[in-house]
C-alpha cells in the first residue's frame, strides 16, 4: 500500500483549522506493509524530503476523506436526534 505524504502546514484561519500545501515541496508517495512503523515513516518521510533532523520538528496529521467527514456528520445528527428523544 503506499500512503501519499504532503508538505506544508495547519494555520487556524476564519475559525477553522486549513492546510496549506508547500507549494516547493509538494508530495511524495511513501510505500507501507503491515510492518512499516511509526518511526520507519518519519524517517521515510525525512529522507524522502531531504529535511535536517536538526533544523526541521517533522509532525504527521492525518486528513479524513470527504467520506468519512459526511459519516461523521450523520453520526452526529443521529445523536443528536437521539439526545432529544431523550429530553
Amino acid at each position: 500500500m503506499d500512503v501519499i505524504v504532503v508538505c506544508g502546514q495547519w494555520l487556524f484561519e476564519k475559525d477553522k483549522w486549513m492546510f496549506h500545501v508547500d507549494s516547493r515541496r509538494g508530495s511524495k508517495v511513501i510505500p507501507v506493509n503491515d510492518d512499516t512503523n511509526l518511526e520507519d515513516m518519519i524517517n521515510m518521510v525525512y529522507e524522502d524530503y531531504g529535511l535536517d533532523r536538526g533544523h526541521v520538528n517533522l509532525e504527521l496529521s492525518y486528513m479524513l476523506s470527504r467520506k468519512s467527514l459526511m459519516k461523521l456528520k450523520e453520526m452526529r445528527l443521529y445523536l443528536k436526534k437521539q439526545l432529544r428523544k431523550r429530553k
